[in-house]
């Protein structure tokens, strides 16, 4: 009964999301991320630290198009920001964005 906007139902629909990219279930956790990293902006904003998560592994997958290295830099850029270079999420963005 948290709701669809819940920062834990947000969580647990990313972690739905990242099961199925591993079942190799593309359009579905596609889908569901979209939802969830546009949730998370509307609710959490678009610079708290479970927001730039959902925002890496969405665009993490996507590295190998234009827009999944343009939209990693910008995760990149606000982790550096906002919890700095030695916060093991901007390492974890850092390592996703060389990769």
């Amino acid at each position: 009964i948290l709701g669809e906007d819940h920062p834990d139902t947000l969580k647990a629909m990313n972690n739905l999301a990242l099961t199925l990219q591993h079942q190799g279930r593309w359009d579905e956790a596609e889908k569901l991320q979209k939802k969830v990293v546009e949730s998370s902006k509307v609710f959490l904003g678009e610079d708290h630290p479970d927001t730039l998560t959902t925002m890496k592994y969405r665009y993490y997958h996507q590295s190998s198009m234009d827009i999944g290295i343009e939209m990693m830099e910008e995760v990149v850029s606000r982790h550096l920001r906002i919890l700095g270079s030695e916060n093991e999420s901007t390492k974890g963005s850092m390592k996703c964005l060389k990769s």
